[in-house]
């Protein structure tokens, strides 16, 4: 039987308990959370919450934990008898949904669902649905089900105070969803109105205005989503933007998710009017940042390379830029060297280093040369043979060069340009 959402004193500290926790592991995971449109969620009154639904069991999180209301979800009922998942779904009130691949299904059971979640509505509580039915990784929405436009029709029959029910669409943006310290949005458009129908005692909503108010659902969270034919295409949007969004010098002010989402979704559209209107310019288009980006591709892994064979590198400000451009050279700002992925600290540094400290200025080993320096060594011979040679990605003439006399001095060694 379906149930609706505990009065309880005790349920009140367990949810607080675990939407403390499931923030605690969102913030670890993601680097970056932002959460826009707050403005369009209702303080008050009924409220559906429809969402994409991109990551499983994450998406949830995201709304239990960062939504400005209080809400409910509508998850499917096998969940609930999961030992810990399940214990996470009677915490949020959450409401069992029967799909008809579930053992033992019943339609009837789905009638008290929908009951609940009206009821729920009627006192002006607020839901959520995933109207997609199933989490998935496809490039586009998959088609919507109905579950969300006959409860939405059937609690605004029941509703009895001047309040509307309203549908909030929220979108769901996760730059790399499987990738640690990431970053993702949440983002709440317009609410939409829910007119009411009149239906009587038990009966269900007709068919024509459900169909009617999935499509309107279905137009809104394409809004607030990414929609492409095939995962191809947005990896080659998201390649076309990185580059157009290059900067020699990084903005004070990075661009907040929200308008990197608005960018991607004009790169989208960009991206079908060209292949419609230019298709021989858009192939070319197509083909030449397949190009660029299989160059930048062979610069960072000679960068790799170079690390690999206990290269450390030290930058001055004129090749802060470098690590970003896909160089290997440190963003830090002069004279020092890079503990991390670039390539310094105790175990990797040249012995010279050593006695300045794993992330200490080294200006004794700095040559300068106009605006910028690097200082390449390695265990016993001061030089990374070789290594130089591949890099082509540090190829920025009369910039950089080896430092120090020592090293100059060592046989094969040379005058580096960078």
């Amino acid at each position: 039987m379906a149930r609706g959402p505990r009065a309880g004193v005790r349920a009140d500290p367990v949810r607080a308990f675990f939407r403390a926790l499931f923030s605690v592991v969102l913030r670890i995971f993601f680097r970056r959370i932002e959460v826009s449109g707050l403005e369009h969620v209702p303080a008050q009154g009924p409220v559906l919450f429809v969402l994409n639904h991109p990551n499983g069991l994450v998406d949830p999180a995201f709304l239990l934990c960062l939504a400005p209301r209080r809400v409910s979800l509508l998850a499917k009922a096998p969940l609930f008898r999961m030992p810990v998942i399940g214990s996470f779904c009677r915490a949020f009130d959450a409401i069992p949904v029967h799909r008809r691949q579930d053992e033992g299904f019943d339609p009837a059971q789905n009638r008290e669902t929908f009951e609940t979640a009206r009821t729920v509505l009627a006192r002006e509580g607020a839901i959520a649905i995933f109207p997609e039915g199933a989490s998935h990784s496809d490039p586009q929405l998959r088609p919507l089900r109905t579950g969300a436009a006959r409860i939405a029709l059937g609690a605004a029959a029941m509703l009895a105070g001047p309040t509307p029910l309203r549908i909030v669409p929220a979108g769901l943006y996760y730059r790399a969803k499987r990738t640690f310290r990431s970053a993702a949005l949440l983002h709440f458009a317009e609410p939409l109105l829910v007119a009411p129908v009149r239906l009587a005692s038990g009966e269900e909503p007709p068919a024509g205005p459900v169909r009617e108010l999935t499509a309107q659902i279905e137009r809104a969270l394409a809004e607030v989503t990414l929609q492409a034919e095939q995962t191809e295409v947005h990896a080659l949007v998201e390649r076309a933007q990185r580059i157009f969004t290059a900067q020699d010098d990084p903005p004070e002010t990075p661009p907040t998710l929200r308008e990197e989402f608005d960018l991607r979704r004009r790169f989208l559209a960009g991206y079908r009017v060209a292949r419609i209107h230019w298709p021989d310019r858009f192939t070319a288009l197509a083909q030449r940042i397949d190009r660029y980006e299989r160059a930048t591709g062979l610069r960072m892994a000679a960068g790799r390379a170079l690390r690999r064979r206990g290269a450390c590198v030290a930058a001055s400000a004129a090749s802060r830029d470098a690590r970003r451009r896909g160089h290997a050279l440190s963003r830090l700002p002069g004279r020092r060297l890079r503990r991390d992925w670039i390539g310094a600290g105790r175990r990797r540094c040249a012995s010279e280093h050593q006695g300045a400290g794993s992330d200490a200025a080294v200006p004794a080993h700095l040559g300068r040369h106009r605006a910028g320096n690097v200082a390449l060594a390695r265990r016993g011979s001061g030089v990374v043979d070789g290594g130089v040679a591949t890099a082509s990605g540090l190829r920025r003439p009369r910039v950089c060069r080896a430092a120090r006399p020592a090293h100059r001095g060592c046989e094969g060694a040379r005058l580096v340009p960078v």
